[in-house]
């Protein structure tokens, strides 16, 4: 995937959340990539909510009391999200949510 593809797909999703669909729950974009398991997942939830990732675990967290963004990037080099986007996120969570990042090579944010 072409990393000036991201931004917009990323972007589109923020948006959904933050202004068309506000009563929308979580969510999740998961893009695949032959010889990988994903290139990213970005996925979002709402207080009481777990991510849709968190489902697949064998023991699920307790049920958050805040909101979160999770964002895990996979082989795109050094792709990372504008300011803009990183606001949106974190307009969505506001003051006490979360938002991680994992970008599979070792890289924190």
């Amino acid at each position: 995937m072409c990393p000036d593809t991201l931004e917009p797909l990323l972007t589109a999703m923020a948006d959904a959340f933050l202004y068309r669909m506000p009563c929308l729950k979580s969510g999740m974009l998961q893009m695949p990539e032959y010889g990988y398991p994903s290139v990213f997942i970005a996925e979002c939830a709402a207080v009481g909510q777990w991510l849709p990732t968190d489902r697949r675990s064998d023991k699920l967290p307790e049920r958050p009391n805040w909101r979160r963004w999770s964002i895990t990037l996979y082989n795109l080099g050094d792709w990372d999200a504008t300011a803009d986007l990183r606001a949106k996120w974190r307009e969505w969570v506001g003051e006490t949510g979360m938002v991680e990042y994992d970008y599979g090579d070792g890289r924190e944010q």
